[in-house]
């Protein structure tokens, strides 16, 4: 009987319906007091049920530059990194890759990066 399955599904959760827009004001208090302590960090919030964390996702140009180099990456691709790794497509990604190089703005080029390595 739907009614009574409800009614044990009901009384088996731990929170007061009536508290969950304080806990929802909590996190986004707690989220506005990360930014104006970090502003240049802008931290993640990963929240799960009643639980919640923050964590700076950002690598100031320095550790990025230090990461990049400790997993050995490359740049410009090596001819044996491209997937597929065919004559066509090197030939178009290698296009793609001069295409963004031209961009003047550097967000603009960044994105163009990420874009076309992601595909």
């Amino acid at each position: 009987n739907s009614a009574a399955t409800m009614a044990m599904a009901s009384n088996s959760s731990n929170i007061n319906h009536n508290t969950i827009p304080i806990l929802l004001l909590t996190r986004i208090l707690l989220l506005l007091l990360l930014l104006c302590l970090s502003p240049n960090k802008a931290p993640l919030l990963s929240s799960n049920n009643n639980n919640f964390v923050f964590v700076h996702a950002s690598l100031n140009e320095h550790e990025r530059v230090s990461q990049y180099h400790s997993r050995n990456y490359t740049w410009p691709p090596l001819e044996e990194e491209y997937v597929p790794n065919t004559d066509g497509w090197k030939r178009i990604m290698k296009r793609r890759l001069e295409q963004v190089r031209r961009i003047e703005d550097i967000s603009d080029m960044y994105n163009g990066w990420v874009a076309t390595i992601h595909t």
